[in-house]
């Protein structure tokens, strides 16, 4: 009775470890789905016609004739060193001011509109977000008061930052057509250009007395004025003149101060 028992419960042990063995030996057979020799055809097909059936014969898609060389046009030369080292470049590259958004014409006619107060704006003159301009303005600026010692370039950076975005936030809130932060740098950096004469004027001229006061309040006047034309015609504000010049005229004090003192 005990051999019956110990038969029941371990007689089948051997092939109970024996049986996943098989099963994967009869899964690597299954995985072979075709012998080496499969791309035979007279294995696969058979030999000649006896299937009824003949292997289609190869075909060859390529027709013609076919170059396999291959031609390398990225050869460094003396002529590719010299276009990329070089200020000329190829023949079919724009110019690097180009690429840059860099023109000297339209900067030059931006500042003959602001040189000239009481001319007729339109969206040519005002609608192009142009910076460099403002910026070399600026550049000047600062290096004529540097001819008199005065080291002033954070000072007129931080000015005209806080200031431009100070008067952008107000013309915003004002008018019910918004300009970009871009365009109201362009507009109140090219305004800069009366004061920018007045540094100039106080630093070769040295006036002195009532004609220093008298040429600071023009060139106050002049860029307020131009500046203010401006952006009542990008902001149709033309009822609130006021309101809109009198932020200006701060802003454009303070660089007027710097220019006198």
């Amino acid at each position: 009775m005990q051999n019956e028992a110990h038969s029941v419960l371990f007689g089948n042990q051997q092939d109970y470890y024996q049986q996943p063995q098989q099963q994967q030996e009869q899964n690597n057979d299954d995985l072979q789905f075709y012998s080496s020799n499969a791309y035979n055809n007279q294995q696969v097909y058979g030999s000649g016609t006896t299937a009824g059936f003949t292997p289609p014969a190869p075909q060859n898609f390529y027709t013609g004739n076919m170059n396999t060389q291959f031609e390398f046009n990225d050869r460094v030369t003396f002529a590719s060193i010299k276009a990329a080292f070089g200020t000329g470049g190829y023949d079919d590259e724009p110019p690097l001011l180009e690429e840059l958004g860099i023109s000297f014409p339209d900067i030059k006619k931006k500042a003959l509109v602001v040189l000239y107060p009481f001319r007729r704006y339109d969206n040519e003159n005002m609608g192009n977000s142009d910076l460099i301009g403002p910026l070399i303005f600026c550049l000047i600026f600062g290096s004529i008061l540097l001819l008199r010692g005065k080291v002033h370039f954070g000072y007129i950076y931080g000015v005209s930052s806080l200031g431009s975005i100070g008067v952008h936030v107000i013309l915003n809130l004002m008018s019910e057509t918004h300009l970009e932060p871009s365009n109201t740098g362009s507009i109140l950096g090219y305004c800069l250009l009366p004061i920018v004469i007045l540094s100039a004027v106080t630093t070769f001229l040295k006036p002195s007395g009532l004609l220093a006061i008298v040429c600071c309040g023009i060139c106050l006047a002049w860029s307020t004025i131009t500046a203010t034309r401006m952006f009542i015609t990008s902001l149709s504000m033309k009822d609130q003149v006021i309101l809109v010049a009198y932020p200006i005229l701060l802003l454009y004090s303070c660089f007027a101060l710097m220019a006198m003192f």
